[in-house]
């Protein structure tokens, strides 16, 4: 398998970290953390913690340091998994995160603004911001970039498909 680099992008209740936990499920679960890498059973290896509530690359300090930790991380896996809010964005530390890896993922997960309110309400009786209205279009705007950077995009309304499907389709094109 080629080294692969997969990000997981969206904005607040779009389903990211939904994903990413169904995602460890199915790689049989984290069996240790070190230095901002979360390593499963299986040898795929996520950015950031997830023995918190919100974990991922949102967890770490800056995504500065996300470039070593993918570098680090595709040493010893075929496969590093990055997801979270910071991801939405573009910019010289995420470019040379993503492209520490032969191959380049990314995930843009959405929703209907509808549907990300009552989310927020669902969780924590959170409202739909002009941050996250914002935030939303920025992941778009990103998920373009991304693609015409020569990675391979895959836009996903969470609406339409389970966590579970989405984690299937995300395995199936990681062993692609």
């Amino acid at each position: 398998m080629r080294k692969t680099c997969v990000f997981i992008i969206g904005t607040n209740a779009s389903g990211k970290s939904t994903v990413a936990r169904k995602l460890i499920e199915s790689f049989g679960g984290i069996e240790s953390y070190k230095d901002g890498i979360s390593s499963t059973k299986d040898g795929v290896a996520f950015a950031g913690r997830y023995d918190v509530k919100y974990g991922g690359v949102d967890n770490l300090n800056g995504t500065t340091i996300l470039r070593d930790i993918v570098k680090k991380a595709l040493e010893s896996t075929d496969c590093i998994i990055c997801e979270g809010m910071r991801l939405k964005c573009w910019g010289p530390n995420l470019t040379h995160a993503m492209f520490n890896a032969d191959r380049q993922i990314v995930i843009f997960l959405y929703a209907p603004l509808e549907e990300i309110q009552k989310r927020l309400a669902e969780r924590s009786n959170g409202t739909l911001s002009k941050d996250i209205i914002r935030g939303q279009r920025e992941s778009a705007h990103s998920a373009k970039k991304w693609q015409t950077a020569g990675c391979d995009v895959v836009a996903i309304d969470t609406t339409k498909q389970t966590a579970d499907q989405i984690a299937d389709f995300i395995i199936n094109k990681i062993n692609s």
